[in-house]
């Protein structure tokens, strides 16, 4: 059986059978990125979509000429149309998606999924309701990735799995630098490990990030914690000390 396979987060590849497509023509590839999502659509839909600038005639021509690029960079009908006013994916054909893959499932596999932003770096020239739509989709899914990373943050917490926390907590301040929740986070993991340079590294990358991006200082919350940490680190130091102390003493 045929198998299409995309990959539409950070940049979009696809493959035929474990063969790269390449795509002549943009908004051919635009309209096979639209449907991967949205499985079919109406005609008119598409149209307005990809050619909304156009008169009516050539925008539903511009779109039949794009569905027969599609077909024919695939060699295989890979968009059908049953009904006149439809065109969907060929269900006879199997396909598998990194957004499926991301949605569909609610664990760490799931996170993985999740390599860069929606159709990263695609342009579509003179396709303005796409763009939008483009947006509005990395905007969508980023704010599930960042609660499904939540999620499984706590989860790990639970079960004082560290390094994931820690893994995981870095993701989420990769897509969302100015959450302090998760810098606390991070912190506190370090903490717990008695790493208590990294979470006061942590505690300076953040307040200098804040001061010149956005000219502010941390939360009282995240400063508090870092006065805990200090102070906490200080203490284990005055203890191993006086342990070494008193072992020379014993000799």
């Amino acid at each position: 059986m045929i198998t299409i396979s995309c990959k539409l987060f950070g940049t979009p590849e696809i493959f035929k059978n474990g063969k790269k497509i390449i795509f002549p023509y943009k908004k051919a590839e635009a309209l096979f990125y639209y449907l991967i999502v949205k499985k079919q659509c109406f005609r008119d839909t598409l149209a307005e979509l990809l050619w909304g600038s156009a008169d009516e005639e050539t925008a539903k021509k511009s779109l039949r000429n794009a569905m027969y690029i599609v077909n024919r960079t695939f060699g295989d009908n890979v968009l059908v149309s049953p009904k006149r006013s439809i065109i969907m994916l060929n269900q006879e054909l199997a396909f598998a998606s990194d957004v499926e893959a991301f949605l569909n499932n609610d664990d760490s596999r799931s996170i993985e999924a999740y390599e860069g932003e929606y159709l990263e770096g695609f342009l579509v020239k003179d396709a303005d309701s796409f763009e939008k739509w483009v947006f509005s989709a990395r905007n969508q899914y980023q704010d599930i990735y960042i609660n499904k990373l939540h999620k499984q943050i706590q989860r790990f917490i639970k079960e004082k799995k560290f390094e994931e926390v820690e893994l995981f907590c870095k993701n989420l301040i990769g897509v969302d630098e100015f959450n302090e929740k998760a810098y606390r986070i991070l912190m506190n993991v370090y903490r717990k490990m008695g790493k208590y340079d990294k979470s006061i590294d942590v505690f300076n990358y953040l307040s200098k990030l804040l001061k010149s991006e956005l000219l502010i200082f941390p939360d009282p919350k995240t400063s508090e914690l870092f006065g805990e940490i200090v102070k906490e680190k200080a203490a284990r130091q005055v203890g191993s000390q006086q342990i070494r102390n008193t072992a020379r003493m014993d000799r």
